[in-house]
């Protein structure tokens, strides 16, 4: 698309924006309705699962009214070169923006805790953006964020094949590994939540969460652990970083749950009150550590059982006073044997109900 030409007879083209991995977003100015837009186009040869996706981002977008989401107003269906018009945003991306602005902690989780809650909104639709990195975040001329590009979005339930199962889709710095595993079906709202801890470890470090080439970064998302951020900035508050380290669980089932429990986080951080995560994170540790201990004194009550002459004695003595014969020591160890399988069976089963509760 040349600059100061005409597209679809309305819309005149101003300047180039900028270029992304699937598409180009262009300044326009739209002569019909007397406003400045900006055009999404598809970039490279357009296949018909191109023009769906675009169609698809389209619908998505059609249905969020956020402040913090970028608007969409139209869909430009010409057979050579489709586009989305939307909302021109007057600012950059965040990923430029942190590059000429030193944000401080406060000021970082201030956006944080307005982008997540634009997550939040857009995860209450059954949306899954798939795709969330500093590029994907405009900061417009009075501070406040932007979320946009939503061409990787998934819906819940949907049965799309758009993206096939095996198929790496996304940005490798900011994927969680069931992503990087290329295991769509299992990505969820939880795989945005992994995504925005990568997002604010890059704020509070100035560094990605891992580097070198895709490939290698994909083994790092799989098997290492990202180093600590108050270990590259001793500004991260601790809580800070437990909160961002907590988004960047390998396994779902540890990370937030939802991006509601994410943001409360964040504003009880910022007030300056405990963080319901290290609460539950202690409460844990405390729990697993009186079942290490219970389980201690149960051996060693089983063990001094099986081993004490003076309880088989006590148990063998009322037995031998009522038969003097050789029988009846017999009999007596055989009832001490049941009295010690009864006791280890209920050791046993104190230890099961124990540890499903752990």
């Amino acid at each position: 698309m040349q600059n100061t030409s005409i597209y679809n007879g309305r819309y005149q083209i101003i300047k180039k924006l900028g270029e992304g991995g699937m598409g180009a977003v262009y300044h326009a100015y739209d002569k019909k309705l007397q406003r400045e837009v900006a055009l999404k186009f598809l970039l490279g040869t357009i296949s018909k699962k191109d023009v769906k996706r675009l169609q698809r981002e389209t619908r998505l977008m059609a249905t969020m009214n956020h402040p913090n989401v970028v608007n969409v107003y139209d869909r430009i269906d010409d057979p050579k070169s489709p586009c989305i018009v939307m909302e021109l945003i007057d600012g950059v991306a965040l990923s430029e923006f942190v590059k000429s602005n030193k944000m401080t902690v406060r000021a970082i989780t201030n956006l944080m805790i307005k982008v997540i809650k634009a997550i939040a909104y857009i995860h209450e639709l059954g949306i899954v953006h798939r795709d969330l990195k500093l590029a994907n975040i405009m900061i417009d001329s009075s501070g406040e964020p932007k979320i946009m590009d939503f061409g990787l979005a998934k819906v819940a339930d949907s049965k799309s094949q758009l993206s096939k199962t095996g198929s790496i889709i996304g940005s490798v710095h900011y994927m969680p590994p069931e992503q990087a595993q290329g295991n769509i079906d299992e990505v969820d709202h939880r795989s945005d939540i992994y995504a925005l801890g990568a997002i604010l470890y890059e704020l509070l470090t100035e560094k990605k969460l891992f580097t070198g080439s895709s490939l290698n970064i994909l083994f790092q998302i799989l098997n290492e652990s990202p180093e600590k951020p108050s270990k590259i900035k001793q500004r991260v508050p601790r809580d800070l970083e437990f909160i961002c380290l907590k988004c960047l669980e390998k396994k779902k089932k540890n990370r937030y749950q939802s991006t509601k429990e994410l943001v409360n986080d964040l504003v009880l951080f910022q007030q300056g009150k405990p963080i319901n995560a290290k609460r539950s994170h202690i409460a844990k540790i405390l729990k697993n550590v009186g079942f290490a201990i219970t389980l201690c004194v149960v051996a060693v009550a089983t063990i001094f059982f099986l081993k004490s002459p003076t309880i088989l004695q006590v148990i063998s003595s009322p037995y031998e006073n009522y038969s003097p014969n050789h029988y009846s020591i017999s009999f007596s160890c055989r009832v001490t044997n049941d009295i010690k399988k009864i006791f280890i069976q209920k050791n046993l089963l104190v230890l099961m109900v124990l540890f499903n509760w752990s």
